[in-house]
């Protein structure tokens, strides 16, 4: 079902037209550029380390992110970092950081980038997508500002995952550390801070937003998510008694009704799947269920149970 703008609207969110974007990620471009331009000149290779900062369990609108240069000889070169509008997604201040390294790559320069987010980095190297999928992609705004610039020049900078928090035992794991270091800064200096401008230089021309959260991931995702929950406080509501084992259970009934679904589906047995949901719902013709009007107790338990006995 493809949601309604009244749909949406009913549920709480609001769509706006989008403020003017954030000039930050601009900036930094150009100032990474001119480094990375003098490294050509000097005909050196450039090693990028990014990370972003997000704290543990916050909804908050702003993170940090960060990137710290060194030259193929781990000497440090140049280092800085950004406030970015995350909304308590880290993995957006990770494509950040790593989407300005990109954009800001000269044709000509050799450049190694360490991230320590996976997630990230199979983002950024997935390549073209088809309009669907970019729409739908989660940090869009990111990834469509350095995707093109990506593909351009894929055959010079290549991409390697870090472990991070790993001690300082080498370069590798003190480049990750510098950069961590830069990205909390400017985490903090964010909290303090009222919500920066989202990040739309290569985005529509609109905004999606619910209880002051803007979307940035999936929106389809996410309204699918708002209905299910909607959906579940209607059923708590108005049936109390169906909704027990589910209560009692919420993450275990979720899974199971997956792998049920997909049970039936390979095996064609529709039944099976209604057996599940009555089942889920106390709605099974138990002799507890059947029987429960009677005050004879043996008249309610099962029949197994007397012949265990």
């Amino acid at each position: 079902m493809i949601p309604t703008l009244q749909h949406l609207l009913g549920l709480g969110f609001q769509i706006s037209e989008a403020q003017m974007s954030s000039q930050a990620p601009l900036t930094l471009v150009d100032e990474l550029q001119k480094v990375l331009q003098d490294m050509v000149d000097s005909k050196k290779a450039a090693i990028i380390y990014t990370d972003g900062s997000t704290a543990v369990r916050s909804s908050g609108p702003n993170s940090g992110c960060s990137i710290y240069v060194t030259d193929s000889k781990d000497t440090p070169i140049w280092s800085a970092g950004m406030i970015v509008r995350s909304d308590g997604n880290n993995f957006i201040a990770e494509l950040a950081a790593a989407a300005i390294a990109i954009k800001s790559c000269p044709q000509s320069l050799d450049l190694t980038m360490k991230i320590d987010s996976k997630a990230a980095i199979g983002a950024l190297t997935r390549g073209a997508v088809s309009e669907r999928k970019r729409v739908r992609a989660a940090g869009r705004a990111w990834l469509n500002f350095c995707r093109d610039d990506f593909l351009r020049k894929r055959k010079q900078i290549k991409i390697q995952h870090v472990s991070s928090h790993r001690g300082l035992g080498n370069a590798e794991q003190v480049g990750n550390d510098k950069a961590d270091q830069i990205a909390n800064l400017y985490r903090s200096l964010g909290e303090q801070r009222a919500p920066v401008l989202n990040f739309t230089h290569s985005e529509e021309l609109f905004t999606l937003t619910h209880k002051g959260k803007t979307i940035q991931g999936d929106m389809r995702s996410y309204i699918k998510q708002i209905e299910r929950e909607k959906m579940i406080e209607i059923w708590k509501t108005k049936a109390p008694r169906q909704a027990e084992f589910f209560q009692a259970y919420p993450h275990q009934i979720r899974q199971q009704s997956k792998r049920v679904w997909q049970w039936c589906v390979e095996k064609g047995e529709g039944q099976a799947w209604l057996y599940y949901i009555f089942g889920v719902c106390q709605w099974l013709p138990t002799q507890n269920r059947l029987n429960k009007h009677l005050k004879d107790p043996k008249s309610q338990k099962c029949f197994l149970c007397f012949r265990i006995r």
